[in-house]
């Protein structure tokens, strides 16, 4: 008896003995008319195709573009708040947008921004140094615990320096846990800057916004590594450990403008963080409008 094989019956057969189907294969490719690389949300009939069926009119292989007829419109651009158009095609029209300086959407300032997986993050920092009963200076934590944060200093990297911090190490009324555990006009998404971060709100100072940093050392979430010097250039063995970075704001000059590493106190302990001292704590958070 004779029997029908659907295509896909073939193909399955063909992958269960070993053998490859035969390629390539037809993909869909939906009218890109404005010719902006995302093809037209409201393409109900795309062309099928191995290779790219663009002549009259432009095609794309996604269906992205919530406006097909304005090349202005389409995911992740920068928002015109003027226009009256969706021109990210967020589904809001003439969405804020922030400056260096103005108030961000938990009552903070906004002192940077910058694209992280292709979304537009802006970075806002708290307006006030995080106090316990009356005290500014706290505490790192994390005493001769192994962390894992040397090198994080980058934008972006905050927020998982914090976390890491607050998993491993369970001390309470700590920087990274008080900063974790911030509130500020009911957003709780704070947490401590990386060192690059935290130098976003020194840069916003020196442009002349207001933020009420005081001119001292600030606990960053980054870390880096440390030796006893037996000399410039030699390290004394078994001395290297893991420090903590502390970011001087700087407001009149009275302390070095350089990232100050902070953890060579007391006994030192192969890659093991140290406190050193009680630092002031600012948290920031981040938010995108895409």
């Amino acid at each position: 008896m004779n029997k029908l094989f659907t295509a896909a019956a073939v193909s399955s057969l063909a992958l269960s003995i070993g053998c490859a189907p035969p390629g390539p294969y037809p993909v869909k490719w939906y009218v890109d008319i404005d010719g902006d690389g995302y093809g037209d949300e409201n393409d109900l009939n795309p062309v099928s195709s191995v290779t790219d069926p663009s002549g009259a009119n432009d095609y794309s292989e996604n269906n992205d573009d919530c406006d097909d007829a304005d090349p202005n419109n389409f995911p992740r651009n920068q928002e015109d708040v003027f226009d009256g158009q969706d021109n990210n095609c967020n589904g809001v029209v003439d969405e804020k947008t922030y400056a260096i300086g103005d108030t961000g959407p938990a009552g903070g300032v906004i002192v940077g921004e910058g694209y992280y997986v292709s979304d537009l993050t802006y970075f806002e920092a708290a307006t006030t140094d995080i106090t316990v009963e009356g005290d500014f200076y706290h505490r790192f934590g994390c005493n001769e615990q192994t962390l894992g944060l040397g090198g994080d200093w980058h934008l972006d990297a905050g927020a998982g320096n914090t976390q890491t911090i607050v998993d491993l190490c369970s001390e309470a009324g700590i920087a990274a846990r008080l900063a974790d555990d911030y509130v500020q006009n009911g957003f709780d998404d704070w947490f401590l800057p990386s060192r690059d971060e935290a130098l976003l709100m020194r840069d916003a100072v020196d442009a002349g916004h207001q933020l009420g940093l005081m001119s001292e050392l600030y606990w960053s979430s980054s870390g880096g590594w440390g030796c006893v010097m037996a000399d410039l250039w030699q390290c004394i063995p078994e001395t290297y450990f893991e420090s903590v970075e502390g970011v001087c704001m700087d407001l009149a000059g009275s302390c070095d403008r350089e990232p100050a590493f902070n953890g060579w106190v007391g006994r030192y302990t192969s890659f093991k963080i140290h406190e050193s001292g009680e630092l002031r704590v600012r948290a920031v958070r981040t938010f995108s409008t895409l």
